[in-house]
């Protein structure tokens, strides 16, 4: 929770920056200043946009589980869990096909 309010942070601070300088280059008369301003804005909020309409992954229920129980053993999230344990899946796919 605190991470994704961290992230709409930052990316509300980044909008904030472009459009500044797209004022700023259309006050400066720098018409490209603030086309290259704009275009950053435009590509930033497609990219929110896009990453916002993601739907969340459904998991077993066995394996919900085991994250919750190993979360409350480890200390870990569950979501740095997750991610250790599809790092070392991809991995292990990795080698499998290299050889």
């Amino acid at each position: 929770m605190i991470e994704r309010l961290t992230q709409r942070t930052m990316v509300l601070t980044a909008a904030v920056f472009c459009l500044a300088g797209v004022i700023d280059g259309l006050r400066q008369d720098s018409p490209s200043t603030a086309i290259l301003f704009g275009l950053v804005f435009v590509v930033g909020a497609g990219i929110s946009r896009q990453k916002a309409s993601s739907r969340p992954i459904h998991v077993r229920p066995d394996l919900r589980e085991w994250l919750d129980d190993t979360a409350s053993l480890t200390g870990e999230s569950i979501e740095e869990l997750s991610n250790a344990a599809l790092s070392s899946y991809r991995a292990g796919l990795g080698s499998h096909h290299g050889g």
